[in-house]
């Protein structure tokens, strides 16, 4: 009795497992884990060698040419040079002084003008050198004939050519009593040019009879010696006695040296 009660209860165990074997629906998926921890990079790796470098492409078209760029400042300006030598005669005609002449005024169409010149060039022709560069003296009275031109004069176109001539008598020369009793000046076809390109022509002659009285004639020396005569000028002409019809104030300068006959 008590084996057929374990066989039947074997049999029911069995049953009940077979039971418990056959697939049952799925459950719900769990929760997702949580991620691990991130590893370390690792190390980089060698750099590869450079390749071979390619050929060189073909030259670009040029371009178009830039502006031209301001010009520069101008640089300073370099030394004079030397004067060149005088011409030939040059020192022959200039080495007995000169007579220099300033001219002041208004023209004849009431435009003002300054005019300076020097008058240097001496003939040295003998046949010309007593109305050119002569001095005279007689008791104690002496009397200078001077002449002097603009340029080389032409001895056969002294009415053409352009000079000064001056005439001068001084007694007891350089004493205390000194007098000055003539003075004299002659403008021989001088062309006073202006700015403007205009020009008009003085010539005439004009006596003093009473310089010193005038105070024409200043500064008067005369080196007995070497005969040389240096004195300053300075005088005006009335409109009506010189072809501007103005006032013309005149003044200068001699210094000469002028020769004496035996």
């Amino acid at each position: 009795m008590k084996l057929i009660k374990l066989f039947s209860i074997a049999i029911l165990a069995l049953g009940i497992a077979m039971v418990s074997c056959s697939d049952g629906e799925d459950g719900i998926d769990g929760k997702d884990g949580i991620n691990g921890i991130k590893g370390q990079d690792g190390q980089d790796g060698e750099d590869g060698q450079d390749g071979q470098d390619g050929e060189d492409g073909q030259d670009g078209e040029d371009g178009q040419d830039g502006a031209d760029g301001q010009n520069g400042a101008d640089g300073q300006d370099g030394a004079d040079g030397q004067d060149g030598e005088n011409g030939v005669g040059f020192d022959e005609l200039t080495q007995y002084g000169y007579i220099t002449l300033e001219m002041e005024g208004k023209r004849v169409d009431d435009v003002l003008f300054q005019d300076s010149t020097s008058f240097k060039f001496t003939p040295i022709d003998p046949a010309e050198l007593p109305i050119n560069n002569n001095v005279n003296f007689g008791g104690n009275t002496y009397f200078f004939d001077i002449r002097r031109f603009l340029s080389v004069p032409d001895k056969n176109q002294d009415d053409t050519n352009s000079f000064v001539k001056i005439i001068l008598e001084v007694t007891d020369l350089g004493e205390d009593s000194e007098d000055i009793s003539l003075f004299g000046i002659e403008i021989n076809e001088y062309a006073v040019v202006g700015d403007d390109n205009k020009y008009f022509v003085v010539d005439g002659t004009w006596p003093f009879n009473t310089p010193d009285d005038d105070g024409i004639i200043m500064d008067v020396a005369y080196d007995t010696t070497a005969k040389h005569l240096t004195f300053s000028f300075a005088f005006t002409i009335p409109g009506a006695e010189n072809v501007t019809g103005n006032d013309l104030h005149i003044s200068g300068e001699v210094d000469i040296i002028a020769l004496e006959a035996l």
